[in-house]
């Protein structure tokens, strides 16, 4: 899978989270369903509400793709973890140790027109997480071998901390070298159009993270992930079409 390809499938894997009765019913008196639609913005996530007939269950969400329910939690402790999670990570992502079981379902997320500066806060929550853990891959592209010399000193700091780090940059014939960094140079469009940095989790499946964007004339346009799977699609391309550390 390619990572244009990786990018299209997270597009299509929308979820919907149904708040059902909110409010006893009242949907416009609560604001909780609005609430939800701003938390959960860029989370690809489509929030609505139902009414039963019955008016039960009362303020419960229930969060679905393809018609497969995910999970189901009241809206009180959706908000709740929401919340808590927001201040645990400080930054871009759910925090994925308390919460697990629900959180894990919404942490997939889509974004458009993002400037480098936002990229850059992006990638250095992942590379937060690996440097964190302390072992395991990190693979990560910069397009352009000038993009990736203006990230040497954090990368070695990286590769310092233990991690085995690939980079990719373009062009194929760019000198670039750091002391047990191994750098993939290629002439491939996919390098020179997509920004990525993807973490294997060190042997932790709960710690594998990705951000992965293409760059377009108004911004870069992707998402980050800590879907495990997701994560393995990246990290499987890549180690077959440009080689492993082997």
């Amino acid at each position: 899978m390619s990572l244009e390809a990786v990018i299209a499938s997270v597009e299509r894997s929308e979820r919907t989270l149904t708040v059902f009765n909110p409010n006893d019913g009242e949907a416009d008196a609560s604001g909780v369903v609005d609430d939800l639609r701003t938390t959960l913005i860029d989370r690809n996530v489509e929030v609505r509400s139902e009414t039963t007939e019955s008016g039960r269950p009362r303020d419960f969400a229930v969060l679905a793709m393809d018609g497969v329910v995910l999970a189901t939690i009241d809206v009180e402790s959706l908000e709740s973890m929401l919340q808590a999670s927001d201040t645990a990570s400080g930054k871009l992502g759910f925090d994925t140790e308390p919460y697990a079981d629900v959180l894990r379902h919404l942490q997939e997320t889509t974004f458009t027109s993002y400037d480098r500066s936002r990229m850059l806060e992006a990638t250095r929550e992942i590379e937060d997480r690996a440097f964190r853990v302390g072992h395991g891959e990190l693979h990560a592209g910069f397009q352009t071998v000038d993009r990736l010399e203006l990230q040497r000193e954090p990368y070695e700091q990286l590769v310092n901390r233990g991690l085995s780090v690939t980079a990719y940059a373009t062009p194929a014939d760019a000198p670039f070298e750091l002391p047990n960094l191994v750098v993939r140079t290629t002439d491939a469009e996919e390098i020179a159009v997509h920004w990525f940095v993807a973490y294997d989790g060190g042997g932790e499946p709960s710690q594998k993270c990705a951000l992965l964007a293409e760059e377009r004339s108004d911004g870069f346009y992707g998402c980050w992930t800590y879907d495990p799977d997701v994560v393995d699609w990246i990290l499987t391309h890549l180690r077959d079409r440009y080689g492993t550390n082997e």
